[in-house]
């Protein structure tokens, strides 16, 4: 059976390059891809639920990440999706990672990293390493 990652950009973000290149990288690899765009956390989390992603991952650079990748983990809870893993790849500095962290995100992808790195995790059904880089 073919894993789903379900792949989203939150707010006002216009810079789509990483996701594309993300999703073009994982379909390539054999999975399957639902790249939504630009939604709001609620609207990222309705669609989680109607699409039952193994794996969500966030494309941030608008600086924004910690305010709007909380409320989405927050809809995710409401919605009883807290246990998706949740990945959040793009300009992220470092002091954010820890809150990030902390608030349920799985790991944090920074340009440059290798996308093996998430071909593994996401074949390895959920097997995520502790760094946060």
């Amino acid at each position: 059976m073919t894993q789903k990652v379900l792949l989203g950009k939150l707010g006002l973000d216009s810079h789509w390059r990483g996701a594309a290149v993300v999703a073009k990288y994982l379909r390539e690899k054999g999975f399957e891809v639902v790249y939504v765009g630009n939604q709001t956390p609620e609207q990222l989390a309705e669609t989680a639920l109607q699409e039952d992603p193994a794996l969500i991952g966030i494309s941030m650079l608008s600086g924004s990440h910690v305010i709007l990748v909380t409320r989405f983990l927050e809809a995710l809870k409401k919605r009883e999706l807290q246990d998706i893993p949740v990945v959040v790849g793009g300009i992220i500095p470092a002091q954010d990672h820890e809150e990030l962290k902390e608030a349920g995100v799985k790991k944090i992808f920074t340009p440059g990293q290798p996308l093996d790195e998430l071909e593994e995790m996401i074949a390895g059904q959920g097997s995520f390493p502790s760094s946060a880089g």
